[in-house]
This record gives structure tokens, sequence and C-alpha cells, in this order.
């Protein structure tokens, strides 16, 4: 739920800041957003998430994500080549927050200011928490 909050003051700063349409917003956000598939030991689902690229090789998403989970996949949305997630670079279960390191790069998604959307600011949230992109 955090990494949706960052998403969202994220993609509301970009439209404000750069004028741009939703659809504008959505492709360019969609360059760094990544489909996350979660397995235990066994291979067997634990969980889907979404996270996005902070860096080359360094994605962002949820604690919760990835807990219970012996490895993974991330696949950028729209495409259909999966790539190894090679482990945990950082974790704050406090803040759900935890950064992967993987075997792609892609650009970072861009932050915007430190700014809170206000009533009525049009806000826009990218993610594919069901794999359906």
């Amino acid at each position: 739920m955090k990494l949706v909050r960052v998403l969202v003051i994220v993609l509301s700063a970009s439209c404000i800041c750069l004028g741009q349409s939703a659809r504008q917003i959505a492709q360019r956000a969609f360059e760094s957003v990544v489909l996350l598939e979660m397995s235990d030991s066994q291979g067997q689902p634990v969980s889907l998430g979404s996270g996005f690229f902070i860096a080359d090789g360094i994605v962002a998403t949820n604690a919760h994500v990835i807990e219970g989970a012996a490895s993974g996949t991330a696949k950028l949305i729209g495409s259909e080549q999966k790539v190894s997630i090679r482990g945990t670079v950082a974790l704050d279960r406090h803040t759900d927050l935890a950064l992967l390191k993987v075997d792609a790069s892609a650009p970072a998604l861009g932050l915007g200011p430190d700014a809170k959307p206000a009533v009525g600011d049009k806000v826009y949230v990218v993610g594919n928490p069901l794999g359906t992109c």
C-alpha cells in the first residue's frame, strides 16, 4: 500500500509538473514498472506484486510482496521476458519497503517533488498486481 502511495505522489507530481496527458504518463511509467512473481522453496507461487526500477538492476516494491518467498522473477509491463530476482538489497518491514537486485535494467521511475496530492487533484496509479499486462 505504501508503494502505491509513492506511485500516486510520483505520478500526480509528474502530471502537474510536466503537463502530460494520462496516456503519456502511463507510457512513460510502464517503461519502469514490473510485475513480480514470487515462489516458495518448492517453486510454488507465493505472491504477485508490482515494483518499479529506481536504478539499473534495482527494483523497489513492498516488503510484504517478497515475504515467505525463496525466489522470484520480474517482468516489465508489456514484455514477455522474465528476469530473475538475485536477492534483497534492503528491507524495511516497518515501512513495508524492499529493494531487490534483478538481472535487468530499465529507466528509473522519475520521482517528483515531495508533495502530497490535495482533494480535487488528478492522480494516476500504475501497477500490475494481477499480472494482466
